[in-house]
C-alpha cells in the first residue's frame, strides 16, 4: 500500500443508528446495563418464541441493537488498550537492554580484574576486533599493543558472545 496516506490519530467511532447508552457516563457501568438489558431481551425472546414465533423479529432486532451498542462501547476502549500494550512492549525492551548492560558491565569488570591479575592473556589478531569496531587506525592498534601486551582477550570474546546472544529486537 505504497503512496497511501494514513493518519496516526485515533479514528472517531462510527455513529450508531440508536445509541442506548450515555457516552459521558462510566463505560463499565454502561456495559453492565447493556448486558443486563441483553439478558432481559433474550429471556423475552424465548417467551415470545414459545407463545407466538411469528412475532420474534422485533425482539431479534432489539437484541441486535443492544449487541451493536455493546460492540461500539467496547471499541472506544481500543486506543487505551493499544497505548497500554505499547507501554508494555517498551518496558520489556528497556528491561532487556538493562540486563544486557549489566552483563556487559560484569564482563568488563572481569576483563579489568584479569588485566590487574596479569593472567598473561595475549592480545592476538583474533581478539583485536574492538579497536577496529571503534574505527581506530591500524597504527594506533599496534601502539596500544606495544604499550599493553597483557590484554584480556578472553573477556572481550565473552563480551562479543554476550552481544551475539541478545535477540535482535525487531521481532
Amino acid at each position: 500500500m505504497y503512496g497511501v496516506c494514513r493518519s496516526s490519530e485515533a479514528p472517531e467511532p462510527q455513529s450508531l443508528e440508536e445509541q442506548l447508552y450515555d457516552p459521558t457516563a462510566n463505560p463499565c457501568a454502561e456495559l453492565r446495563k447493556l448486558n443486563r438489558s441483553l439478558l432481559r431481551s433474550f429471556l423475552q425472546l424465548l417467551s415470545v418464541m414459545v407463545s407466538s414465533p411469528n412475532d420474534a423479529q422485533a425482539k431479534v432486532a432489539d437484541i441486535r441493537t443492544l449487541l451493536l451498542n455493546m460492540q461500539h462501547l467496547i471499541n472506544t476502549f481500543r486506543p487505551f488498550e493499544a497505548r497500554e500494550q505499547l507501554l508494555s512492549i517498551l518496558q520489556e525492551q528497556v528491561d532487556a537492554k538493562r540486563r544486557l548492560i549489566s552483563e556487559i558491565e560484569e564482563a568488563c569488570t572481569a576483563a579489568v580484574e584479569a588485566r590487574q591479575m596479569g593472567d598473561g592473556a595475549e592480545w592476538s589478531e583474533s581478539t583485536s576486533l574492538l579497536p577496529v569496531a571503534l574505527g581506530e587506525p591500524a597504527d594506533a592498534r599496534l601502539e596500544s599493543r606495544a604499550k599493553d601486551p597483557i590484554a584480556a582477550g578472553d573477556c572481550f570474546a565473552h563480551i562479543v558472545s554476550v552481544l551475539n546472544a541478545v535477540p535482535n529486537g525487531n521481532g
